[in-house]
């Protein structure tokens, strides 16, 4: 599995250093862009450019973000077969209804993923799932 993860790392990375020298940035102004300001953001990127660091969920979808791709295309999800092991794992670890769901998400393009994860945010809002409600007690109805 470790092999696995290093492999997709360096494809990760070098889809980052393809996207970000196709629109003229530097490491460091990528960097910027992705809110690492400290002396060593250049380094940052170097080291995720060559598969040696990890990128935070968070950060890999603001790097596609500021390089105007999607996170899917950073990580090269054209590949089916690693698309179909990728929700076999999520099988594994979940369940049945979970790996329908993100099978299904998959196939979707752009603009329905987006609608599907509006939806999600919508219902996610709703006074049912708020932390306030639950902290509210063991109020009965």
């Amino acid at each position: 599995m470790v092999d696995k993860k290093k492999d997709f790392l360096k494809i990760l990375g070098n889809n980052i250093k393809k996207y970000r020298d196709d629109k003229g940035l530097s490491q460091e102004a990528l960097a910027n862009l992705c809110g690492w300001n400290t002396d060593n953001a250049r380094s940052t990127i170097s080291k995720i450019e060559s598969g040696t660091n990890d990128v935070p969920t968070s950060k890999l979808k603001i790097i596609a973000e500021k390089l105007g791709v999607s996170v899917c295309d950073l990580m090269d999800c054209s590949n089916i077969q690693e698309q179909s092991e990728s929700v076999e794992l999520v099988k594994q670890v979940y369940d049945e209804e979970t790996k329908f769901v993100i099978s299904s998400f998959i196939k979707l393009d752009a603009v329905d993923r987006i609608k599907v994860i509006e939806r999600i945010n919508t219902l996610l809002d709703d006074e049912k799932y708020s932390v306030k409600k639950e902290s509210s007690g063991s109020q009965t109805a």
